[in-house]
């Protein structure tokens, strides 16, 4: 959910410090999630107990993430420097929900697949030739490519933990209208979401077993890979 758009968005703008930057905080603001829920308890007292560089490692982070968003901010156009302030809003939005134990929580995974998609809008206008419109189209997709696959997974889960069918029927169809709307309007990036939403939907309409989510996590990380190399070829 993140690697696959930042390395999509970093190739398509090219090397820039500016885009550098942002994906270091990305990366850095990801890999601090853990020992945030592991200093608040949230992975169970014996790790919060047996973990006690914690604290340190979430420091650490936060700290490159800091100062890749500030060479991002310093070196960026007014356009990357707004884009990064949405996404620092998104981050801290994401973390707080986190910190109150709400990451499982329907409104965490929608803010988990809003930020970790996120930071390929400022990386893509890093590049002088990218325009707003075309970062959102490029952001748009990988939302939607992204949901259908959070859904395809949540659709699989043990059963006190599974979305219904029939909502998850619904918000995939959902997602295919959007998809359609957006090529209908003239985007043309979207047509490349068509793997992982195939996938997906492959998933809903013959569900495997909870014991086989590890495959299913990689199938759709094909089906992902897919996306990205569509969307190279499209940009």
């Amino acid at each position: 959910m993140l690697g696959f758009p930042l390395a999509t968005a970093l190739i398509v703008a090219g090397p820039a410090w500016a885009s550098l930057g942002v994906a270091l905080a990305a990366v850095a603001g990801f890999l601090a999630h853990e020992p945030l829920l592991v200093i608040r308890g949230r992975r169970g007292l014996r790790a919060q107990r047996e973990a006690p560089a914690a604290k340190q490692w979430l420091w650490a982070y936060a700290l490159i993430a800091t100062t890749g968003s500030s060479l991002a901010f310093g070196l960026g156009s007014s356009a990357v420097r707004w884009s990064l302030l949405c996404c620092g809003a998104i981050a801290t939005a994401g973390f707080a929900l986190a910190w109150a134990g709400k990451h499982h929580s329907r409104a965490g995974q929608a803010f988990g697949a809003v930020g970790l998609s996120a930071p390929c809008v400022p990386i893509l206008l890093s590049e002088s030739e990218a325009s707003i419109a075309t970062a959102a189209e490029f952001w748009a997709t990988w939302l939607i490519g992204l949901a259908a696959a959070m859904i395809a997974v949540n659709s699989v889960l043990a059963p006190a933990k599974r979305l219904a069918r029939p909502t998850a029927t619904g918000l995939l169809f959902l997602l295919g209208v959007a998809t359609a709307i957006l090529q209908a309007i003239g985007c043309h990036l979207p047509m490349a979401v068509i793997p992982v939403f195939g996938l997906a939907m492959t998933l809903l309409l013959y569900p495997p077993r909870p014991k086989h989510l590890k495959r299913v996590g990689w199938t759709l990380a094909g089906g992902v890979f897919a996306t990205s190399i569509w969307l190279l070829t499209l940009c």
